[in-house]
């Protein structure tokens, strides 16, 4: 029987994210890899899935924590679909408003 691969450490893993990150960011730079505005403190966060625990990128504060646990891509299209569904229906609501408002004096 093999034997089990020990648990990492805590100090393990910080130290383990803190090369991952410096290595991502030497390659390809400090910002967001949603936003990509960079942190102004505090530096960027790992993000990873919370089912797995596998690591998925790099992001801000904000976008990490704006990222729920329970999204999905199937999710992201539908919600970037509604989205632009719902841009186009303004746009053309503003268009009609406009042909049909009374001339002003």
């Amino acid at each position: 029987m093999a034997a089990s691969k020990p648990k990492e450490t805590e100090w393990a893993k910080r130290k383990r994210r803190a090369e991952m990150r410096a290595a991502h960011v030497a390659e390809h730079g400090d910002g967001c890899e949603i936003c990509g505005n960079v942190p102004k403190r505090g530096g960027l966060h790992e993000d990873h899935d919370h089912k797995t625990g596998a690591h998925r990128g790099w992001l801000c504060h904000r976008c990490n924590r704006a990222l729920p646990t329970w999204v999905t891509v199937p999710w992201l299209f539908n919600a970037a679909a509604y989205l632009e569904r719902a841009r186009r229906r303004a746009a053309e609501a503003e268009a009609r408003a406009a042909t049909t408002a009374p001339a002003r004096q």
